[in-house]
């Protein structure tokens, strides 16, 4: 979704991953769409740009 795809790019750019796992060895889009199923990052961020 928008919301992951979004995401995946603010952590390949350097934003710090919200989820308490070891994301060493996961994709960004992983990381993100984690984050989305734990309900840490949702449409409110990406449209206030967070």
């Amino acid at each position: 979704s928008l919301i992951v795809a979004k995401r995946a790019e603010a952590l390949a750019n350097g934003a710090i991953a919200l989820v308490d796992a070891d994301t060493s060895k996961m994709k960004f889009a992983d990381i993100a769409l984690l984050e989305v199923a734990e309900g840490k990052i949702g449409l409110e961020a990406i449209v206030e740009g967070k």
